[in-house]
């Protein structure tokens, strides 16, 4: 398994170009691990060294299901 960190440099760069959105999305909020997208469109953390190691649901579908209804 490969872990595949933000190092500080690389997330201040995505905050400063304006890729909030892209952060808050892919990244773990406890670790800052890049997410892995499950078959049901959200996001897990696989870093086993992590200590929230849950699975995130996409805002994308949430908003969509929203505009739905």
């Amino acid at each position: 398994m490969n872990i595949i960190l933000l190092t500080r440099r690389q997330i201040i760069k995505i905050w400063l170009e304006g890729n909030e959105k892209f952060l808050d999305y892919h990244c773990c909020p406890y670790c800052r691990n890049l997410l892995v997208k499950t078959k049901d469109e959200n996001y897990f953390c696989n870093n086993d060294r992590c200590d929230n190691n849950n699975t995130y649901e996409n805002p994308e579908l949430k908003e969509n299901e929203n505009g739905k209804n």
